[in-house]
């Protein structure tokens, strides 16, 4: 929790700072945004090291040679919520015309909701920070991680939970792909 509070006083505080000012280019990257982009980097990489049983100390010493550098380190998990359309725009039925415009507004948080439950549901079954989470809009997400069999299997059991709980709650109307 308190990383998830740092990360909020990080972004009030540092969104409009650009990343780096050299020279006559500005950069258009806010500080907020390289900084979390550098925190997904430095922690998929930390787990791949780390499952490889590569000597975690000496990281600044790894032998930068072509096989090394070949090695895919990194995998990009995309989830998509799938039925976006019919789950907040179906079935107004009864007295719920005149509020129609607070239910569509409830569903569409609704689905930001799901969407950010998703993702952060894959980070802590892979042992990634929320940080890890490098885009996140319109019910769709995207996870910067490590390229190890545990994700692919922890991306499997969580597709299977969050489907399952999907059909059982929305009857199969909408699900979420990976």
């Amino acid at each position: 929790l308190w990383f998830e509070a740092f990360d909020s006083l990080w972004l009030k505080y540092a969104a409009n700072i650009p990343e780096a000012r050299a020279g006559k280019n500005a950069k258009d990257t806010s500080l907020y945004d390289h900084s979390r982009l550098t925190s997904a980097f430095a922690s998929a990489l930390y787990l791949y090291h780390k499952e490889n049983e590569d000597n975690i100390s000496e990281l600044s010493n790894i032998d930068l040679s072509l096989s090394e550098r070949n090695k895919e380190k990194f995998m990009l998990i995309a989830g998509d919520f799938c039925g976006i359309q019919k789950f907040i725009f179906g079935d107004f039925s009864g007295d719920s015309h005149k509020y129609a415009s607070k239910i569509l507004r409830a569903r569409s948080i609704m689905v930001s909701l799901y969407t950010e439950l998703a993702a952060s549901m894959i980070c802590e079954k892979v042992g990634l920070p929320h940080t890890s989470v490098i885009f996140n809009a319109g019910g769709k997400f995207t996870i910067l991680a490590p390229n190890i069999d545990r994700v692919k299997n922890a991306v499997s059991e969580a597709r299977k939970e969050i489907n399952d709980w999907l059909v059982e709650n929305f009857y199969g109307e909408c699900s979420f792909v990976f």
